[in-house]
């Protein structure tokens, strides 16, 4: 669980500019209370929000801190950025990154994921202020970690 003082060590400027209040720390525990739930037990597929680990057929591993966001659109589908920023999150559980090189993955693809365990992962939200310069906050939870080994992967 996240204390004030905790997320102020974090988020040293947004605190600077708004004040980390109980509000935004009730805010961050519920989050991560939220995430860490959908991944108790064992893991059957990849949750919106999970890294994954990119291997590249010819090249290895080209990246070990790649982003999962799990899109419903006119078919199911996965998009994979492989350099992402902080990813924000919000109580829907959906992730929304930005970065690069991104891929999407089809669900008969869904075979090819590896589980290989849980890590910290750092998301961000938007605090009591809302949308605003240096308005997110920082935090961490732990999600699950898969391996890919794709050639789109380059």
């Amino acid at each position: 669980m996240y204390t004030q003082d905790r997320l102020i060590a974090l988020n040293t400027l947004y605190h600077h500019e708004h004040r980390i209040t109980d509000v935004d720390v009730t805010k961050i525990n519920h989050l991560v209370h939220l995430i860490e739930a959908l991944r108790q037990g064992e893991p059957t597929r990849p949750i919106d929000g999970d890294r994954i680990i990119c291997v590249s057929p010819e090249r290895g591993v080209v990246s070990r801190h790649g982003h999962i966001q799990r899109r419903m659109s006119f078919c199911d589908f996965m998009t994979i950025c492989k350099d992402p920023y902080v990813p924000f999150i919000d109580e829907s559980m959906y992730s929304d990154a930005s970065g690069g090189y991104w891929i999407t993955i089809c669900e008969s693809d869904l075979a090819l994921f590896k589980f290989v365990g849980r890590e910290l992962k750092t998301f961000c939200a938007w605090g009591h202020m809302g949308m605003c310069a240096h308005g997110a906050i920082d935090f961490q939870a732990e999600v699950f970690v898969w391996e890919l080994t794709h050639p789109s992967f380059y």
